[in-house]
């Protein structure tokens, strides 16, 4: 004959299984939760900087002033490098975010001019590039370490 103590016990096991298994499945169902949540967020502020990116274009570099570039400094354009941009840099403002940017230009020595529209936000790089007043290239950039 079986004891009731141990009877007792036997019947236990059941539901600490049943709670093992609840509490697994509660912790898998938190996971993904957040796993959403996190991939939501990202997406939304990926969805921001591309609109900071247009408007930035939209309001500067389409209607762009090449008269007010100053000449570069270097024989051609300087190497941008991450303290670039805090000498003789603009800012652009748009709703709570500021993109700091660099507007240079060089003439070769065919009396061709040459300009490098660099723009920088949250230690994103994105550049234009024009010969004459024709836009030849843009995209984001990496930028070389002040101190290599």
């Amino acid at each position: 004959m079986i004891k009731p103590s141990l009877l007792r016990g036997w019947v236990s096991v059941p539901i600490l299984l049943l709670l093992m298994t609840v509490a697994g499945l509660s912790v898998a169902y938190q996971q993904r939760l957040e796993a959403r949540f996190l991939l939501r967020s990202t997406l939304q502020e990926l969805n921001q900087n591309q609109q900071l990116w247009l408007a930035f274009e939209q309001a500067v570099v389409a209607p762009v002033v090449f008269a007010q570039a100053s000449q570069s400094q270097c024989s051609g354009f300087c190497q941008l490098t991450t303290n670039a941009y805090a000498n003789d840099s603009r800012n652009w403002h748009h709703e709570d975010a500021t993109l700091t940017y660099i507007w240079r230009y060089y003439v070769d020595t065919e009396g061709d001019y040459f300009y490098r529209l660099c723009a920088r936000y949250q230690q994103q790089d994105y550049c234009w590039w024009w010969q004459q007043a024709r836009l030849t290239g843009r995209g984001f950039i990496q930028v070389v370490d002040a101190s290599s």
